[in-house]
């Protein structure tokens, strides 16, 4: 999910990606990232292209099970490194195209930017296992727009910081940081 604004937190979830409020989801379990690559919070215009993005391609589309199995198939061993397979012709949707369609539309005026997310490596982050994996896609980074997962936001640390943990709550409790 990403939250917007007080009306506008983008939730791409079965069955239809959808606007929530955060009256829908406060007493979940939610961990709180925030962006750290471009001054914080974001301006009422830049919310606004990301907003309008996702009215007109992300809001009411059905949930991309074909994308799941994309990012299975393209980060495991069962067809070796290829992004070019794909099984959904919908893959790139979700937050991070929100964040992407911001950076393309700050360029284009010609406005400071952010460069792409997850190009960029912490070469003294620990990686589970490792293995890097940017040995599977040669010079991607083994990341793309249509192969994000979130644990890119989760790992975070492993990449160049673009998004870094602020709290976790569990039914409106906090559990990170401790009060």
């Amino acid at each position: 999910m990403l939250y917007l604004d007080p009306d506008h937190t983008l939730s791409v979830e079965p069955l239809r990606a959808k606007w929530l409020k955060p009256a829908d989801y406060c007493q979940d379990r939610i961990s709180i990232w925030r962006f750290t690559k471009y001054p914080m919070p974001f301006s009422a215009n830049e919310t606004k292209v990301m907003r309008d993005y996702a009215d007109e391609y992300l809001i009411g589309t059905l949930y991309d099970v074909g994308q799941l199995l994309d990012i299975l198939m393209n980060t495991s061993s069962i067809t070796g490194s290829s992004t070019s397979e794909r099984i959904s012709r919908f893959a790139r949707w979700g937050v991070r195209t929100l964040f992407e369609q911001l950076r393309k539309v700050l360029n284009q005026n010609g406005q400071p930017s952010f460069d792409k997310l997850f190009r960029k490596l912490d070469p003294m982050a620990p990686w589970p296992g490792g293995v890097f994996p940017q040995r599977r896609i040669p010079n991607q980074y083994g990341v793309d727009v249509e192969a994000t997962a979130p644990a890119h936001f989760a790992n975070g640390h492993y990449f160049d910081n673009e998004f870094e943990l602020i709290a976790v709550y569990d039914d409106g409790w906090p559990v990170y940081p401790l009060p």
